[in-house]
């Protein structure tokens, strides 16, 4: 029973290995409940695009360092300035659907995958109303020599939301592999 119960772990361990090694996961931690879209700082109301849901991500200076765990994140706001409440998908304390592309070869290609839970019991839906925002914090860990432009995929109800563009610096290793087929 012990060397069954071994081979079943390794194996496990294979299987989940192949899935990460040579990707970096998208993850969106949601800061805060929601926000009233009126405690938000001009800066980030002039990019609300009225009666679409809107997503903006803070400019470069804004990386947050947690004290905590050392994490670096990009901060951004996912704004609903339509005119109905919408659903947002939630694993935990997460935000399923986001993903990240950088701009390499003149072409938008994807930098980090969307994250889902490992277990059917994280997911849930968060109710966003009408003029409210999510704070996000998005990880941001492979920062380095390569300046490159960015942005955060949001796949939302059959429908693509992207952020506006920022600059970020990225590392050798993870800009090589962007594009490459064997990733």
């Amino acid at each position: 029973m012990k060397h069954k119960l071994s081979i079943f772990v390794i194996l496990i361990f294979i299987l989940t290995s192949s899935f990460s090694v040579g990707y970096n996961w998208a993850q969106a931690w949601v800061d805060d409940a929601t926000i009233t879209k009126s405690n938000l700082s001009k800066p980030i109301l002039s990019q609300v695009t009225e009666k679409h849901l809107t997503l903006i991500v803070l400019t470069k200076k804004y990386l947050i360092k947690t004290a905590s765990n050392g994490n670096t994140y990009l901060h951004c706001y996912l704004v609903n300035g339509t005119d109905t409440t919408t659903s947002i998908g939630r694993a935990d304390a997460t935000i399923t659907g986001f993903s990240t592309e950088i701009l390499k070869d003149s072409i938008w290609q994807q930098f980090q995958l969307p994250i889902n839970s490992d277990c059917g019991n994280s997911y849930w839906t968060q109710k966003l109303k009408i003029k409210t925002a999510l704070s996000i914090r998005l990880d941001h860990n492979e920062i380095g020599p390569i300046r490159v432009p960015f942005r955060i995929r949001f796949d939302h109800n059959n429908n693509v939301i992207y952020s506006n563009i920022i600059t970020v610096d990225i590392d050798q290793k993870n800009y090589d592999r962007v594009g490459n087929s064997k990733k």
